[in-house]
């Protein structure tokens, strides 16, 4: 009786309801794991975006303590050269991206400025290799690069910019050399009737040329002027005597006086005309009579840009130019005779002024650049 009892007692643990309350603890388990894990999913997106917002931060507060200013800008037909200045505020600046804009097309050029403090300044120089083939630039703008190394840093927000509207600096005067010569009218009022083959070379080059022989007073040029229309008004008045001597100097040198731009040529011009101070008589075997070179002067630089030598005055004699006014530039040089002989002249002050001595026609390259630069 008791062993009956018994054996019905440990029925009701039978094995089939032992499972069920073993797979219920196994589910209740898994979920609780599975909470966890989602717990952990969850806690790590969290720290990342924390962490990222961080860092967010961080960079904005070192982005708004560092403070540029593009300060200048200078362009010349090698390189771009552009002052930053540094304010006061702290982060590590490790460059600058540089954006360069034409208007149609851009090029960003990163700089190195790791040696940049606040307070302080530096100049960085961009080559035209860099640019690539950008026309006239119209907007240059200065953006921090944060880190420390400025090739990979973060890039922050466009701290300065310069655009042709606000700055002279980046106006076509100041890339002359960009000028279309089909856009410059060339006004010759005095020439020699040998000498065709300046006006020839200067319509093949691309200039607008315009002959008035009759002119002999300001007053008639701009009597002359006022008749033509609009897109044939004349950028440059010339003289083109080649062997000979402008003998309109006191009209040339009224119209410098006036504010015109002035181009000059004849190997026979004297101080008469005010860009000569001194000369001397050349016989034909005292000096190189066929070539010259361009000047090394700083300032002579731009006209003396990719030519290095041009034709000379030729075979016979003339006056050598020994000395030019003070504000006067030596472009070219008969560097073979002595004394040296200048034989291209620029000068600037009311007007603009280009004389070449030399009666033999200029370099392609010089004369280019003689009538862009003029025009500028």
């Amino acid at each position: 009786m008791n062993k009956r009892v018994q054996m019905r007692k440990f029925s009701l643990y039978n094995f089939p309801q032992n499972r069920n309350g073993l797979s219920a603890i196994v589910v209740n388990l898994i979920l609780v794991l599975l909470g966890m894990v989602a717990i952990g999913v969850v806690w790590a997106v969290v720290n990342n975006l924390l962490q990222s917002g961080t860092e967010q931060t961080t960079t904005g507060f070192e982005q708004l303590s560092i403070n540029l200013e593009l300060t200048r800008v200078s362009i010349d037909r090698e390189n771009i050269s552009i002052i930053i200045d540094r304010k006061i505020g702290e982060g590590d600046l490790a460059g600058i991206a540089f954006s360069i804009s034409d208007g149609e097309s851009s090029k960003v050029v990163k700089k190195d400025a790791s040696d940049l403090g606040p307070l302080g300044r530096k100049t960085f120089l961009i080559t035209s290799s860099e640019i690539g083939n950008l026309g006239v630039i119209s907007s240059i703008s200065a953006s921090p690069i944060l880190g420390t190394n400025y090739e990979s840093g973060k890039l922050g927000r466009v701290i300065s910019t310069l655009t042709e509207k606000d700055s002279s600096q980046l106006t076509l005067e100041n890339q002359w050399w960009e000028i279309t010569p089909s856009t410059i009218n060339i006004l010759i009022i005095e020439n020699s009737s040998g000498t065709p083959w300046w006006i020839s070379q200067m319509q093949t080059l691309g200039y607008h040329v315009i002959i008035n022989y009759s002119i002999t007073s300001i007053t008639e040029l701009e009597s002359y002027i006022s008749s033509l229309p609009e897109e044939n008004k004349p950028d440059i008045i010339a003289c083109i005597k080649t062997g000979w001597a402008c003998n309109k100097a006191p009209l040339f040198n009224s119209l410098y006086d006036a504010g015109y731009k002035i181009f000059t040529n004849g190997n026979d011009n004297t101080p008469a005309i005010k860009i000569i101070s001194t000369t001397q008589y050349v016989s034909a075997y005292s000096r190189n009579t066929t070539t010259i070179y361009p000047a090394t002067e700083d300032c002579a630089k731009q006209l003396t840009y990719n030519w290095t030598s041009s034709a000379g005055s030729g075979p016979d004699g003339r006056m050598g130019v020994l000395t030019i006014p003070s504000s006067a530039c030596p472009i070219a040089k008969d560097t073979l005779a002595s004394p040296t002989f200048i034989e291209a002249i620029y000068m600037e002050g009311t007007g603009r002024w280009f004389h070449i001595q030399a009666h033999s026609s200029m370099n392609n390259n010089f004369l280019d650049n003689a009538l862009k630069y003029l025009a500028r």
